[in-house]
């Protein structure tokens, strides 16, 4: 290692302000208290360029760091190889691809695991070269119907009153 630089968790503690444990695990203080990550936060906060930001509190609280943590692992083991690819990726992204990552992984993990239906692709490709966001399977009493799903931006506000979609403003 050259002299001067750091490895990656001691990266991350001296930009995010996270802490060390004894044990090795990593906390922040937030306006909720002490805040622990899981190991696959630590992983995604490693590199980021969100992590950077000192006014970005995420995860504001323990109940959101312990859900984030578990819909991860969730999605992880489903999707491995999407998980290491462009989703680790969008992940590490800036806080807006972030947030609209995780979005996406919020909604899929909702609809399998409170509605029951399986989600079985992600980033699916259909017509013309397009992506859906993830395809689930809706089971009838006859056939099983694949549905492409994609999760909307959030609104947000314009100085003059207007709302539009952030993904039409991007237009």
């Amino acid at each position: 290692m050259q002299s001067g630089t750091m490895p990656d968790a001691r990266r991350i503690v001296a930009i995010m302000h996270f802490t060390s444990s004894p044990d090795g695990r990593l906390f922040h203080i937030t306006g909720f208290g002490k805040v622990w990550i899981g190991p696959h936060l630590t992983e995604i906060a490693t590199g980021s360029r969100w992590a950077e930001d000192e006014n970005d509190k995420f995860p504001s609280d323990q109940q959101c760091s312990d859900a984030f943590e578990q819909m991860i692992t969730w999605f992880a083991g489903k999707f491995p190889t999407k998980y290491r690819g462009r989703v680790i990726t969008r992940l590490r992204g800036t806080r807006r691809s972030r947030d609209e990552t995780f979005a996406e992984i919020i909604a899929a993990y909702f609809i399998e695991q409170a509605c029951g239906y399986s989600v079985t692709d992600w980033e699916p490709e259909f017509a013309q070269g397009n992506t859906a966001d993830f395809a689930i399977v809706a089971p009838h009493r006859t056939f099983s119907t694949e549905i492409l799903v994609e999760v909307k931006a959030p609104q947000v506000g314009h100085a003059n009153g207007s709302r539009r979609s952030r993904s039409a403003s991007k237009a």
